[in-house]
């Protein structure tokens, strides 16, 4: 179970501490968003129709209403807290939500959508550095993106976000993600799961650890029935 990218919130932030499978790709992907970082956003990539997703005012009052009502689950023996979230401003509810729930640290474990804009990207990573002890970032689709970039990007805003000495780890898929995030975790500490847009993912990225606590997560995602 071999970690993509191992990366130290450092003045040096950006060297890889292992050299796996497309720590390369992550790599790149980090450099490219430090210059954005230092230089502003263009309109390139917007132009190209790549990372266009935005958010009206009742889709970001809808994702931070996902973070605060989000739901408790214990997967391993460990605190999970579980929502659908994409906006930075609900990334930083959840994370404020799980460091009140936590009785130690908290670790992050986020979705890298390559639908969303490379700023929401960088400042969805840098709310969960800000409020997390880890961060444990997985690409979902990547939407016509190289492969790694979306992740990089939320990887170095969690690296902005973190103090000193803090790491992010990126992984290839959910279940890579998950199992890494709980791994990381000691007595009392909580992973909060930021997924793109559904349970689904957690769901099965689940069933082979903690069928009971996948089906937990499986009813907590259904609809309310109507009436």
């Amino acid at each position: 179970m071999e970690s993509i990218l191992s990366i130290a919130a450092a003045p040096e932030a950006g060297r890889a501490t292992q050299q796996p499978l497309k720590a390369a790709d992550i790599a790149g992907a980090l450099a490219s968003a430090a210059r954005r970082m230092a230089g502003g956003f263009g309109a390139h990539a917007r132009e190209q129709g790549m990372g266009a997703a935005r958010d009206s005012a009742q889709d970001i009052a809808h994702d931070i209403d996902n973070a605060l009502k989000a739901p408790v689950f214990e997967v391993l023996g460990v605190k999970l807290v579980v929502a659908p979230v994409q906006h930075p401003g609900a990334h930083a509810a959840l994370a404020n939500r799980a460091r009140a729930l936590s009785g130690g640290r908290v670790i992050g474990m986020v979705t890298a959508s390559g639908e969303r804009r490379c700023e929401d990207l960088i400042a969805a990573g840098k709310a969960c550095g800000e409020g997390c002890d880890e961060v444990v970032i997985f690409e979902a689709d990547t939407h016509g993106r190289m492969p790694g970039e979306a992740a990089g990007l939320v990887a170095a805003g969690a690296l902005a976000g973190m103090p000193k000495g803090r790491r992010v780890h990126c992984r290839a898929h959910a279940d890579d993600a998950l199992r890494h995030a709980l791994s990381l975790c000691r007595r009392g500490d909580l992973v909060a799961v930021a997924c793109a847009a559904s349970l689904a993912t957690v769901v099965h990225a689940l069933r082979p650890l903690d069928s009971a606590a996948a089906y937990r997560v499986a009813v907590a995602a259904r609809p309310a029935p109507l009436g």
